[in-house]
C-alpha cells in the first residue's frame, strides 16, 4: 500500500449549521485549490455509511477538418455528493439534511479527506441543495437513507481546499 493511502475510513464529512453562513476557504494557490484553516463552527455528520463525491467537466467539441483526431475542450465543471446515511429521526445531522431537502435551504458542506483540523486535509467545500432524500426499507436491513446533494447558487462558488493551518 502507498505511504499515504487513505481509506473511505478515514474520510470525514462537515456541515456548516445553518445560521452560519459558507466564505471562501482561503487562498488559492498555482494548483487552483483553496489553502487555509478549515472554518469554525464545521459539525462531522459522522452517521454517513458511504460518500461518494463526482467531480467532471463538460466538453466542447472543437474538432476541426485539419485534424484526424475529434478534439475537445472542458466547459463547466459538474459536482454530486452522493450520500448513504444511517435512518435515525433522532440524530441532529439526519434531521438538518432533512430540513434542507423539506424547505430547499442551501447546506454547506465540507467533503475531507481526514480531519477538518489536520494540517494538509484536503477536500471540496461548497454550497449544495438536496435532490434526492429517499429511504428504501429492506425486510433485513437496516433502512439507509440515500442522499443527493449538488452545488447551488452561493455567494462563494464551489472550491477544491487544503488545510494549512489551525
Amino acid at each position: 500500500m502507498p505511504r499515504n493511502a487513505k481509506v473511505g475510513l478515514d474520510m470525514k464529512l462537515y456541515r456548516l449549521p445553518t445560521t452560519s453562513t459558507r466564505a471562501s476557504w482561503g487562498t488559492v494557490d498555482s494548483n487552483g485549490v483553496h489553502l487555509g484553516v478549515a472554518p469554525a463552527g464545521l459539525v462531522e455528520v459522522d452517521n454517513v455509511r458511504d460518500i461518494t463525491p463526482g467531480h467532471e467537466k463538460g466538453q466542447a467539441d472543437t474538432s476541426i477538418r485539419g485534424s484526424k483526431y475529434r478534439l475537445r475542450k472542458g466547459t463547466l465543471r459538474d459536482s454530486t455528493l452522493e450520500i448513504q446515511m444511517v435512518y435515525d429521526p433522532d440524530d441532529a445531522n439526519y434531521l438538518a439534511f432533512l430540513r434542507a431537502f423539506n424547505k430547499n435551504e442551501k447546506i454547506a458542506m465540507a467533503v475531507l479527506d481526514g480531519e477538518a483540523s489536520a494540517e494538509g486535509t484536503r477536500g471540496f467545500w461548497a454550497d449544495f441543495e438536496i435532490f434526492n432524500f429517499s429511504d428504501p426499507q429492506p425486510l433485513e436491513d437496516a433502512v439507509i437513507v440515500n442522499i443527493t446533494a449538488l452545488p447551488t447558487n452561493s455567494d462563494v462558488n464551489p472550491e477544491m481546499v487544503e488545510v494549512t493551518g489551525s
